[in-house]
């Protein structure tokens, strides 16, 4: 039973159901795994998310690990009561304690959808610490419980420069963070949620692709907002420089991103139920795999690419 009770509100027990890693195929092993997934020597990643049903409401948090060593940890939460805001916080504070549990001293870069949590723990929580824990207006920290953690998590890995964030956008496909979205609004929802425990070889998706895939979000996402709307970030959020780049200690960008897959998407791929469909964007994908035990998705940017994950999948193109 993985569910933790992190802030106000009430945990409800059983719903995040820990499952042992399975493998699925025979062509490599935990010991190799890790070689195929694109991170910098010694670096773990992560995948953070956080939902509220009504924000205030009843809320899931959802997170995964890649390790260094090529096993993937799942976690996810739920509480009765409580905000998008304090499941998104919930959700990395859990990965990090994880992490320091195992004492694991490997460089952690962290994806997330949240300005509020990366903002926060890069720009914002010094300020807030010398004046007592209060805004520059003078009133107290919303959320001050789990601010006080996640500050103390981070400063032991950012004083050693082993940390940095990196913001992708939300709902627009970016694997790693849908199955965080994932876990996290089942389980507000009430639903049991199996989390993966296992290795890399027996995960559902590739990791390599998840970093890929989230690396250029990050490196793409800026030209993809300010194309939306002028002057504004994602999600309605003023823009603030490069909402999509890395923030390691102090804030300042510390990892070159990966090369962007630039352009419109030429599709979005699903396989539910064993059927295959290509949609021409994102939301009607999801549509159709939220919350679809085994289902797979795959944003392909050409023809080419399309068809190489069509196959990779063992699958024919059903048209939609």
């Amino acid at each position: 039973m993985i569910v933790e009770h992190l802030g106000h509100g009430k945990a409800r027990p059983g719903h995040g159901k820990r499952r042992p890693g399975r493998r699925v195929c025979e062509r490599s092993n935990i010991e190799n795994a890790s070689e195929a997934i694109p991170m910098k020597k010694g670096e773990a990643v992560v995948f953070t998310d956080g939902a509220a049903k009504g924000n205030p409401g009843p809320g899931g948090w959802g997170a995964i690990v890649l390790l260094v060593g090529g096993r993937v940890v799942e976690f996810g939460g739920a509480e009765d009561h409580t905000t998008n805001n304090r499941m998104e916080m919930t959700a990395a504070i859990a990965a990090l304690e994880f992490l320091a549990a195992e004492a694991l001293d490997d460089h952690v870069l962290i994806f997330a959808d949240s300005s509020y949590v990366i903002d926060g723990a890069t720009k914002w929580v010094a300020a807030w610490k010398r004046r007592g824990w209060k805004k520059a207006d003078g009133n107290g920290v919303l959320n001050r419980d789990l601010w006080e953690r996640l500050a103390a998590l981070c400063s032991v890995r950012t004083r050693r420069r082993l940390l940095s964030w990196k913001r992708v956008r939300g709902h627009a496909g970016v694997l790693g963070n849908e199955r965080a979205d994932e876990i996290a609004s089942e389980l507000a929802l009430g639903n049991d949620v199996d989390l993966y425990d296992g290795p890399a070889s027996g995960y559902r998706y590739d990791p390599a692709e998840l970093v890929r895939d989230a690396e250029a979000d990050c490196s793409g996402g800026d030209r993809r907002r300010a194309a939306d709307k002028p002057g504004v970030g994602g999600g309605g959020r003023p823009a603030t420089g490069k909402p999509c780049g890395g923030t390691g200690a102090g804030g300042s960008s510390t990892k070159p991103a990966a090369p962007a897959r630039k352009g419109k998407p030429h599709s979005y791929l699903c396989v539910v139920d064993g059927v295959a469909r290509r949609h021409p964007t994102w939301p009607e994908c999801e549509a159709l795999v939220k919350g679809r035990s085994g289902a797979r998705f795959k944003k392909a940017m050409t023809a080419a690419e399309e068809a190489e994950i069509l196959s990779s999948w063992g699958v024919s193109l059903t048209k939609t």
